[in-house]
């Protein structure tokens, strides 16, 4: 799959301005670094090939969260590993979550956990991610069981709302717009897997 292009399908009923921008900063995102980490500490998973996939599915995910923020949605296991890896990148998850959501995208690890209907409520956010990814990637395969995983993960969901939330950042001692954040990500120095050339993305508007 090196070099492979991966399609987005955006509905007409997405096509905003500010929608067509987030998917285009969405699928302009740098990953390769967390993507050399996983090959380092991810034991079953072997190739790039299939780290390029799971980054298509993770970037989904935040399509997702970008252009249906009202939605509550449950990633697979395998997207939910590529955020953690993208998350414990403090500095460089903080300003992807600034440049493309406005504020800080958060990650609710007890959904699913809380209630006495939770399993009921997971279940409903996996199969909501499920219908906008096969709007958004018909020609992906969603029967094999890997994207369905979401309804079986009670510790992979994420709330939507956050990218809503004007106090997020009151969460994040190193407030997202401060003007340290710059500084923070540049000083870490990022490894990269080696390979030839990157992946190329396309957009489909129907």
């Amino acid at each position: 799959m090196k070099n492979a292009k991966f399609t987005v399908n955006l509905p007409a009923r997405f096509q905003s301005e500010k929608n067509l921008a987030a998917v285009q900063k969405i699928l302009d995102l740098d990953l390769e670094p967390i993507k050399f980490k996983l090959l380092q500490t991810e034991e079953h998973i072997k190739t790039l090939d299939e780290l390029d996939l799971i980054e298509y599915q993770y970037k989904l995910f935040l399509i997702c969260c970008a252009i249906a923020p009202e939605a509550r949605i449950a990633p697979s296991h395998s997207i939910d590993m590529f955020w953690h890896a993208h998350i414990v990148d403090t500095s460089k998850y903080a300003k992807d979550c600034q440049d493309i959501f406005g504020s800080f995208l958060h990650h609710n690890p007890y959904f699913g956990m809380e209630a006495t209907d939770g399993t009921a409520a997971l279940n409903a956010a996996g199969e909501t991610l499920l219908g906008l990814l096969k709007e958004l990637a018909p020609a992906m395969s969603l029967g094999s069981g890997e994207l369905q995983a979401a309804v079986c993960n009670p510790f992979a969901v994420c709330n939507p709302f956050a990218v809503c939330n004007p106090f997020a950042a009151v969460c994040n001692p190193f407030a997202l717009c401060k003007p340290s954040l710059g500084d923070a990500y540049d000083r870490i120095q990022r490894p990269r897997p080696v390979r030839t050339g990157g992946i190329d993305y396309a957009v489909s508007l129907h």
